[in-house]
């Protein structure tokens, strides 16, 4: 999504639909692939689903009340968080 908004100067919430959109359907043709393969067991897959498509429904909801600087500024601070957790868990590691 960053890289939606600033290198391709999407506005957030239609970063966020762009990105949620492509992920589906990168996610529909490897999960198919593992489907007919037998690498699938369907009823983790219901269950996930079940809070998925709750959570989807939730956040689509929230994008269109969130001013889009928040997202923005929640997708800074999520990325920030993530490299130091990372950061940390390399050096904590290593020790």
């Amino acid at each position: 999504v960053p890289a939606y908004i600033y290198f391709l100067g999407l506005e957030p919430r239609v970063a966020v639909g762009t990105s949620t959109l492509n992920v589906f359907l990168v996610g529909l043709t490897s999960s198919s692939i593992y489907y007919f393969n037998g690498f699938t067991k369907l009823h983790f897959v219901l269950l996930i689903a079940i809070g998925s498509i709750i959570g989807a429904r939730v956040g689509a909801s929230l994008t269109h009340k969130i001013p889009g600087y928040k997202i923005k500024r929640f997708f800074g601070v999520f990325v920030l968080f993530m490299a130091v957790l990372l950061f940390l868990k390399k050096v904590l590691y290593v020790l």
